[in-house]
């Protein structure tokens, strides 16, 4: 899109042109006019193409509301995620806890050091169990308490 405004209107003029034209040749187009009085067309295609060149022009408004709605959904997703992984570090290192006092043998792990690869890779951890819909839960209510007391 050109930035100096003269160029940038004579583009908007010929965009609008060019859908003028696209409509006016399009046999659906001329199929759907076909119910309608002759005389109302060209002042229905002026009209449609004028809308379609508006949203162009506001192309960079849309661009940017989008852009943010998407933002904050994915700070939404990361911040769930990260509560998740919360999750899996809990678990991790209570079965950590369990294998260092001889309760229980993870075929994973020989030494104690390889609990650290885990703890770098706890989403693909096989030998902790799922999240439970009470874990959710419990972290949810964690979640409140912690960010209303800060």
């Amino acid at each position: 899109m050109p930035q100096d405004q003269s160029k940038k209107e004579q583009f908007f003029k010929d965009l609008q042109q060019q859908f003028c034209e696209e409509i006016s040749a399009s046999e659906e187009a001329k199929e759907y006019f076909s119910k309608y009085s002759p005389s109302s067309i060209d002042s229905f295609i002026k009209s449609y193409a004028s809308k379609k060149v508006h949203l162009a022009q506001c192309y960079e408004y849309y661009e940017r509301l989008y852009s943010e709605k998407e933002t904050a959904n994915l700070d939404y997703q990361k911040k769930a995620e990260n509560m998740l992984i919360a999750i899996l570090q809990k678990k991790l290192f209570n079965i950590q806890l369990q294998w260092r006092a001889g309760k229980i043998d993870i075929d994973e792990i020989n030494i104690s050091y390889d609990f650290r690869f885990w703890e770098d890779h706890v989403a693909s951890c096989p030998f902790i169990p799922a999240i439970t819909e009470n874990e959710v839960e419990l972290i949810k209510e964690y979640s409140k308490t912690s960010s209303s007391t800060s």
